[in-house]
């Protein structure tokens, strides 16, 4: 342990990007596998939490939202491949606002589809297009701020456009190549950006630049094609780091804090992560998409009966 204290303080001392590191969050459960039945996924792609605790997991490869308990018990899912109310086509990540509201970003259908909490259709917004309220093929993210504004990171357009709940659209501002979004408590918008960019970008609520910060790469404080973005009750951003099969932890002005995981199918490795949510008792929710399964992580050790099984070759487009 003194060791391990003196490497850290080492590290803090050489590099402004490091804080005192802190130990990663423990393994608490995991669930999900291949297929088609409840619980089950196809290349599970978005992930957010409601007021309740309760998990929504967007379905991407049996065009369905799944809800769960946060200890990863079945409740309910609904939609299907298609283009009317209440299904979806290729549908790419979730958020659900301080009411329970669901939205889901159904990509290749150009929408925003919202919904109530036991999956009843309420309302769609969008259609393929350049124009304001339009979206590109590569619609990547979705996030619901406190204050009740829907951000969109559409990806293929390259930009990020904002509307309100009901889906008036408000404003819109250029980011390069948006991959994944998570909104502070202030209203501050933070972007993901995939490989080749700077990975993350901070705005204020209406799109005016105020920094940004990461560097690619593989190193302990470097995220790679980094995705879905997370952040807890403190401001701290957690993010997919995809390509390099971890889940990385920062400061909200980039200080990195800790990081977890590797390649691999047993607790605590990934394979593409893909997204990741926060709860209110930080607990830690990761989409491991080519696992097809949830990972939960926390401040309580893996339960000794705890088990998981799935797996499956997925490509995010």
């Amino acid at each position: 342990m003194r060791t391990l204290a003196l490497v850290l303080l080492i590290l803090a001392c050489l590099s402004p990007t490091f804080a005192v590191a802190e130990m990663p969050p423990h393994f608490i459960l995991s669930w999900g596998s291949f297929g088609t039945a409840p619980g089950q996924f196809r290349n599970p792609e978005g992930v957010a939490l409601g007021p309740d605790g309760d998990v929504y997991v967007v379905d991407q490869g049996n065009c369905r939202v799944q809800k769960f308990t946060p200890s990863g018990s079945f409740v309910l899912a609904w939609g299907s491949n298609g283009f009317g109310e209440g299904q979806f086509r290729y549908p790419l990540d979730i958020a659900v606002d301080r009411s329970g509201f669901v939205y889901v970003l159904d990509t290749d259908n150009a929408r925003i589809q919202k919904f109530d909490s036991e999956g009843t259709f309420i309302r769609q917004w969008g259609s393929m297009g350049t124009g304001d309220g339009q979206f590109g093929t590569g619609a990547g993210a979705i996030e619901v701020s406190s204050a009740g504004i829907v951000y969109v990171a559409d990806e293929g357009m390259g930009r990020i456009q904002s509307f309100t709940t009901n889906g008036t659209f408000l404003t819109k501002w250029a980011s390069i190549n948006p991959t994944g979004l998570a909104i502070g408590a202030d209203g501050t918008v933070y972007v993901s950006q995939g490989a080749g960019n700077p990975p993350i970008l901070k705005y204020d609520a209406s799109g005016t630049f105020l920094s940004q910060w990461g560097v690619i790469g593989s190193a302990p404080d470097q995220v790679n094609g980094p995705l879905g973005l997370g952040i807890d009750g403190s401001g701290n951003i957690y993010v997919a780091d995809h390509l390099n099969n971890r889940i990385q932890k920062f400061t909200d002005t980039g200080i990195w804090l800790t990081g977890w995981g590797s390649i691999g199918s047993g607790f605590g490795e990934f394979m593409a992560p893909g997204d990741v949510a926060i709860g209110s008792d930080y607990s830690v929710y990761v989409v491991d998409v080519e696992n097809a399964r949830i990972q939960k992580f926390g401040d309580q050790p893996v339960p000794a009966t705890v088990t998981t099984w799935g797996r499956i070759k997925a490509e995010r487009r």
